[in-house]
């Protein structure tokens, strides 16, 4: 059973442990199988948090790796640069390190393309192939225990992309709707009960209250660049009792006042 870690832990320790960002899940099950499954459309940042877990293979010795990207949508050149890059950077030790990896490439036509072309641009010295399947994949690595591990893999996947989503969802009401801050009026327009609406929050590091301010925050600033509402309207038509509470929530998510963020605005058009 693999658990979740922190970032530190995982390259310090990494057998057993898995650590999630925004479209990408790392994870270590032995010392000789370990890998990372990666989805949606990855920018540079993500790039960067995911070659920095791949640190933990420092750890390991002889063992076997599967690169999932069958749920990938798009190849951004700055993401590949980086990855690139921190491959380029290890050539040398791979051969020494990696017995063999399964590189699963995406659905998408284009960016199949380029994830599974990419291990011949860099010129890998160690044994790989790219796969359109994944079962084909497993196979390939000749091992008993991965099967389980995947299945393991597939439900933390699955997991994390309806979190995100949900999280997605979630905002974008909000911002429609600044003053529908009741959680269970919220819940049930998401079509998920209470208690999983605020599970998915918790396993993203935040919370009911902390979603409303944000959305408010946006909403908030909408009008302060698209309207001549006065700070008073402003304040009611998101949801706030009064203009000070209003001013207060606003400087806490901006640091600046209602008004000096308009009369910014204004001055850079």
């Amino acid at each position: 059973m693999l658990r979740q870690v922190t970032r530190e832990q995982f390259v310090a320790a990494p057998v057993g442990g898995y650590v999630i960002g925004r479209t990408f899940l790392v994870w270590c099950a032995s010392p000789t199988l370990s890998g990372t499954t990666v989805w949606g459309a990855p920018d540079q940042s993500d790039a960067r948090e995911m070659v920095g877990l791949w640190e933990h293979d420092h750890q390991l010795r002889g063992f076997d790796s599967v690169l999932d990207a069958q749920r990938m949508r798009w190849v951004d050149l700055d993401c590949f640069t980086v990855v690139s890059g921190y491959i380029r950077t290890h050539l040398a030790r791979y051969p020494r390190i990696l017995r063999r990896q399964a590189v699963i490439v995406p659905r998408e036509p284009l960016a199949g393309s380029i994830v599974a072309g990419a291990p011949l641009l860099l010129e890998l010295g160690h044994a790989w192939r790219a796969f359109t399947d994944e079962n084909a994949a497993l196979a390939w690595l000749e091992r008993d225990d991965v099967g389980e591990v995947w299945r393991e893999v597939g439900t933390l996947v699955d997991d994390a992309r309806a979190q995100s989503a949900t999280l997605a969802d979630l905002r974008d009401y909000l911002v429609r709707n600044p003053r529908a801050a009741s959680l269970d009026e919220v819940s049930r327009t998401l079509g998920l009960s209470t208690r999983s609406l605020q599970r998915h929050l918790r396993r993203s590091g935040s919370s009911f209250r902390d979603e409303v301010r944000r959305a408010r925050a946006e909403a908030a600033a909408r009008l302060l660049a698209g309207t001549e509402l006065k700070l008073e309207a402003i304040a009611n038509q998101i949801g706030y009792a009064s203009l000070s509470h209003f001013t207060d929530a606003f400087v806490e998510a901006t640091g600046q006042q209602p008004q000096a963020y308009r009369r910014a605005l204004r001055a850079g058009e």
